[in-house]
């Protein structure tokens, strides 16, 4: 433009075009006239203007997240749940993806696009399955960031109904059994000794009952039903030469001749024979039995024997080591 020029100016007129030929040269190519300056210092200006900071704010608002994104509290079911977000004033529309947590490259379980509204309920999942979900907002001037991921699990599958029962027969109705005690009262254990001092009892066996039974304990119950039952432990002894067979009784007041008020007795096998090369060290029989009765009104007075038979019908012994008696009180059967 300026080698067209038909003449020469003035010399502070060509002073001025060199200076506009030479700015222009290191900035933006030829320009024309002192003009082209001024437009080239606003496009070249770092600040940005009005305009700008509208395009930022823009641009910014179409990348936002959706906000408040989350499954509903107590929608998840067997194949899906129901998903709510904050309302967004720019979105037109949103889209929710469902994927596979346990397989995270395999395609979309739901593509929702185009939804409206702020909530949506989804029910095409496998059941018993951990889930991921995000959403997007579709603005009109672009599709938002995505959320983060929402995790949750569908419930498991229920299962396959259980075999029908047998059909009862009409009208037919089991015979109804007696009726039991309804509960237990009170229970008081009782120390059954043949010797209080403390001594090792020996308890003569051998012979007829009522000529060798021992009293080792006389216990009075009141009235109403109990739950009696008889431990002991017994050891052989060197007076016997036979097989001794330990026995007790428990009878309701002094055993008569004719044993008529006997109500229990307790016994189980014979005794392990005394062995002489250990006096110190025999072998314990346990025995253990009971029994329940009921103690008529104005109550009474249980004796419980010791006793024992010898297999040779001789004359013996045995070591009664301990002996309880336990008594169960029981509520009555109505």
């Amino acid at each position: 433009m300026v080698r067209s020029s038909p003449s020469r100016g003035t010399g502070s007129e060509e002073k001025a075009v060199k200076m506009v030929l030479k700015f222009g040269r290191g900035s933006f190519g030829y320009a024309a006239g002192a003009s082209a300056l001024a437009v080239g210092c606003t496009l070249a200006g770092i600040g940005a203007g009005t305009a700008d900071a509208a395009t930022a704010a823009t641009a910014a608002a179409r990348l936002a997240k959706v906000s408040g994104f989350a499954v509903v509290n107590g929608s998840v079911t067997a194949d899906g749940a129901t998903f709510a977000w904050h309302r967004d004033a720019g979105a037109t529309t949103y889209r929710i993806v469902i994927g596979n947590a346990s397989t995270p490259t395999a395609g979309a379980a739901y593509d929702g696009d185009k939804l409206t509204g702020r909530s949506v309920t989804v029910s095409t999942l496998a059941p018993g399955t951990a889930y991921k979900a995000k959403i997007s907002a579709n603005r009109p001037g672009g599709v938002s960031e995505w959320s983060q991921w929402v995790l949750f699990y569908t419930n498991a599958a229920p299962g396959a109904p259980g075999a029908k029962g047998a059909r009862g027969l009409r009208g037919a109705h089991g015979q109804r059994g007696p009726q039991g005690p309804s509960g237990v009262v009170s229970t008081k254990t009782y120390t059954l000794e043949a010797d209080p001092s403390g001594v090792r009892d020996s308890i003569v066996t051998g012979g007829s009952f009522t000529s060798h039974e021992q009293l080792v304990k006389a216990v009075t119950l009141t009235a109403g039903p109990y739950l009696l039952n008889v431990n002991f432990m017994a050891t052989p002894n060197g007076i016997t030469s036979g097989d001794v067979f330990p026995q007790f009784f428990v009878y309701n007041g002094a055993a008569k001749s004719d044993f008529s008020n006997d109500l229990f007795n307790v016994g189980s096998g014979a005794l392990a024979r005394f062995n002489s090369s250990t006096p110190t060290d025999q072998v314990n029989s346990y025995y253990s039995g009971s029994n329940e009765i009921v103690v008529p009104p104005g109550g009474e007075t249980l004796n419980v024997y010791a006793f024992g038979y010898d297999s040779d019908h001789q004359t013996g012994s045995y070591e009664l080591n301990d002996a309880t008696l336990t008594a169960t009180a029981l509520k009555p059967a109505k």
